[in-house]
């Protein structure tokens, strides 16, 4: 039988079970599944002090060794090949994500220096805190000298 007539088939089989039939079926494998993902979990491996120093004065004079030279520093640490190499390859990760910030913040910086130009401060802008005070745009309140002459009683 081709393989897309096997899947409709057994598609419509299970179609056809009744519902305890499929919860019998599902549950079933829970056992067999619970026991295979519960591995004991791996202890994380640290370098001692020693390790760390000579690994880390090795990458800071040479930057990544040779694999001759991983070799030979992993049988003098009582490390293995995987675990030297590991050290070399993020250590030179995280230098390149540090590089990568340091060009990104520069970048960032010249480009907000490049459209906020530095301007004057201006006088007549309104500031926040003085929001329930008229701006001092407007002009303040005058004087006028009231006359008593004939135009200010003929107003009334």
């Amino acid at each position: 039988m081709a393989e897309g007539r096997k899947l409709f088939v057994l598609m419509k089989e299970w179609l056809e079970k009744s519902e305890e039939e499929k919860t019998m079926i599902l549950h079933s494998g829970d056992d067999n599944e619970q026991e295979s993902t519960k591995k004991e979990k791996k202890e994380r491996f640290q370098f001692t002090e020693d390790q760390m120093n000579v690994l880390t004065q090795e990458y800071n004079t040479h930057g990544r060794p040779t694999k001759e030279k991983m070799l030979h520093l992993s049988k003098d640490l009582g490390l293995e090949y995987p675990q030297v190499a590991n050290f070399f390859l993020n250590s030179i990760a995280v230098v390149g994500l540090q590089e990568n910030n340091l060009f990104l913040s520069i970048h960032r910086s010249k480009e907000m220096s490049d459209s906020n130009p530095p301007t004057e401060p201006n006088k007549n802008r309104k500031r926040k805190s003085d929001s329930s005070t008229p701006s001092s745009s407007s002009c303040p309140p005058q004087s006028v000298p009231i006359s008593s002459g004939s135009s200010a009683q003929s107003a009334m």
